[in-house]
């Protein structure tokens, strides 16, 4: 957000070129020029970005969660994967395994 405020002043205040902000900055040209043009369409809140809409899970967040607590021990991230797929039928990467479980304050364990 700084460096959008600073984007912001040194073109719309300031004068600057957009080209001459980016290179001194380090960003990109499209960006400054976006921003800069929200700024002078409204004010200083425009420049942020509105909030982006989640995609909602495939499988809530409590099944996964009790399909966790049901492997007890033998929480491998691969055992994992198969348990949501017989479960629910829905199947995962396992870096997406490895991260439901560290979500769930749990690491994944060797037999």
């Amino acid at each position: 957000m700084i460096k959008r405020l600073v984007a912001v002043n040194m073109v719309c205040i300031r004068g600057k070129r957009i080209q001459e902000t980016t290179d001194n900055l380090m960003l990109c040209p499209d960006w400054v020029s976006m921003w800069a043009g929200r700024f002078k369409e409204g004010d200083i809140d425009t420049i942020r970005d509105e909030p982006r809409p989640k995609r909602k899970p495939d499988v809530p967040k409590k099944k996964i969660q009790k399909v966790i607590k049901k492997m007890d021990w033998k929480r491998t991230p691969k055992k994992l994967l198969g348990a949501i797929r017989q479960e629910t039928g829905h199947s995962y990467s396992i870096s997406t395994a490895k991260r439901m479980l560290y979500k769930n304050n749990m690491t994944p364990k060797s037999p």
